[in-house]
Formats: C-alpha cells, structure tokens, sequence
C-alpha cells in the first residue's frame, strides 16, 4: 500500500507486511472488525505508527467497545512496535486488558494515546488498558498518556486502571513505564480496587518521570 493507494485495513496490512516492515496508519478514525481484536501470532516484527504528520490524536483506532486492539502472546518482543497513535473504546469482558493483552510477549509502546478503554470482567485479572503477564516482562511504555480507562467491576479485588502487571517469571526483566501521563483512570468495585492508575504484583518495573493527576 502507499498514501495513494493506501490497505483498506490493519488486518490487511499485517498480512501483506514483512518483518522489519513499518504500516502507516493514515490520519482519521479507524473502525470496523479488521482494526480491532488483532493478534499477529508473534511470526514477524515490524512497527504499527501514525502519520509522523500528524499528531497521535489524529489517527486513531476505534475499538467500538466490541473488543480489545491487540493482542501479543507468541513470543512478540520489542521490535514490535506501536507510535504515535490513539488507541480507543477497547473493550474486555474476560481475563486481560481493555485495549492490549501481553502475554508470553513484550512490545515497545511509544506516544501511544489510550482514550477511554475498559473491563467489565468478572475475573480480577484484568485491566482498563494494558494487561502484562509471565514471562517476558520486557515491554516498554514511553511518553504515552492514559486518560478515562477503568475496571467497573460487580465483584472484589480489582487492580490496575490503567496497567496492570502481573506473575513475572523472568527475575531479569523489567517492564519499563515513563515519560507518560495518567488521567482519569479509575477502578470500581465491591471492595479491595487497588490502583486506579497502575496496579504492579510480582513483576520487576522501573516507573520513572510520569505524571499522575
């Protein structure tokens, strides 16, 4: 695809693209079932980004509150890489995040805009926006902002607004979270809501230079 003749969809895209490849999104809202509930399968790396026109609250994915974005659980590492974009209205219903679901897997998330993505799942192991467990806890966050995610919740012991890291098995890696802005995240529960921004249980994190307010 090209600016000319660009992929009608991000399923479309991923298909078509090579490792070490990088898909440009172009400016404007992106909805339907081939822009949401993508999983890559962990088979090749490349970079998902925004037109660098344009900033990331121009091009945005719009999840519909049908489903999560993406999910990375087949061994997907730091080369995989998500810039310069709106992710919103992601949704889950079950065990993970809202918008992101990282598992056995780790990914660089870099001027990322998460807009108002949710869990409404019964099992506590779930996030507003981005859901991190086992064993490789590598996945860096970098100057994105996290603004309206949220558990609600009927049960007990929900964690993690924003983020929520959990079980790592690796003691030598470390999620990395900074540079980034968290807003209006929040956790509803019975009781025992922990972390309305980030929740971190067992895991290894540097958190360094964000702004909660």
């Amino acid at each position: 695809g090209s600016s000319s003749s660009p992929i009608n969809h991000l399923s479309n895209g991923i298909e078509i693209a090579a490792t070490g490849d990088t898909i440009v999104m172009m400016k404007g809202t992106h909805t339907g079932s081939n822009n949401r509930g993508i999983n890559e399968n962990g088979n090749k790396s490349f970079v998902i980004m925004g037109d660098p026109d344009y900033s990331a609250d121009q091009t945005i994915i719009d999840a519909g509150a049908r489903d999560r974005h993406f999910t990375f659980d087949n061994g997907e590492d730091t080369t995989f890489q998500i810039i310069g974009l709106t992710l919103s209205n992601g949704k889950t219903t079950t065990r993970g995040g809202g918008s992101i679901k990282i598992e056995n897997a780790a990914v660089k998330l870099k001027n990322v805009i998460f807009l108002n993505n949710y869990s409404t799942g019964e099992d506590w192991s779930t996030s507003g926006a981005i859901w991190i467990t086992t064993n490789n806890g590598n996945t860096i966050i970098d100057g994105c902002t996290f603004d309206g995610n949220y558990i609600y919740g009927e049960e007990s012991g929900y964690m993690g607004g924003a983020i929520f890291a959990q079980g790592l098995n690796n003691g030598t890696d470390t999620l990395k979270i900074k540079n980034s802005i968290f807003k209006n995240n929040y956790v509803k529960a019975k009781h025992q809501a922990q972390g309305g921004a980030i929740a971190i249980f067992h895991f290894q994190a540097v958190i360094e230079n964000n702004l909660f307010y």
